[in-house]
């Protein structure tokens, strides 16, 4: 016996079901799905990372910086997510549907954690890649000391740089540098699996 499709979610059910619930949802296509939350390893790498960044980029107000409370939209594709950190380059655009999510991120960045990381390097990626902006993705590993940027070309093709111990990751055309060695210094061990 076939079983019955789920009723998929217009984009206005999507922004309800966060309203009502409080629950941040990744939406693609008519389905939500709840945002997981990490580690105390995760959530201390994607603070120092943030803080890095947003050192980097300065208080000038060219660019800002924004955390995982921060909602990415694709005008391209019915995608919703919210990356661990956004950077949005002179005028932030919100989405015409939702005043609540920007448009126009020229990077993004994921800690990955190992129930996500296959996701956030494969469809989340390929999600990501319709946000016409978007120049540099950024993956920060929690188990070892390493950092993969994937960086957009003029013609449409996206380059892999791979840092490790010993290097920063180095984001010329944002004047973005991040020594590994000082970003991976003093976290707090990984938490030993739930009995």
């Amino acid at each position: 016996m076939a079983r019955p499709a789920h009723k998929l979610l217009s984009y206005q059910d999507y922004l309800d079901l966060e309203a009502s619930t409080g629950v941040r949802h990744e939406f693609l296509e008519g389905v939500a799905v709840a945002m997981s939350g990490g580690t105390l390893r995760h959530s201390r790498l994607k603070a120092k990372f943030s803080y890095r960044v947003q050192g980097c980029l300065g208080d000038s107000g060219s660019c800002d910086v924004y955390d995982s409370d921060g909602k990415v939209r694709s005008r391209e594709l019915d995608f919703a997510s919210y990356p661990d950190l956004s950077v949005v380059c002179g005028p932030l655009v919100r989405h015409p549907n939702d005043p609540h999510a920007m448009t126009n991120p020229r990077l993004l960045a994921e800690v990955l954690s190992p129930s996500t990381e296959g996701y956030d390097r494969g469809d989340k990626f390929d999600h990501y890649r319709s946000i016409e902006t978007l120049e540099h993705y950024v993956l920060v590993s929690t188990n070892v000391t390493r950092v993969e940027l994937f960086s957009r070309q003029h013609d449409g093709t996206w380059t892999l740089r791979v840092f490790g111990p010993g290097q920063a990751l180095v984001i010329e055309n944002m004047g973005i540098h991040v020594a590994l060695d000082d970003l991976y210094a003093d976290l707090p061990d990984e938490e030993p699996a739930s009995a």
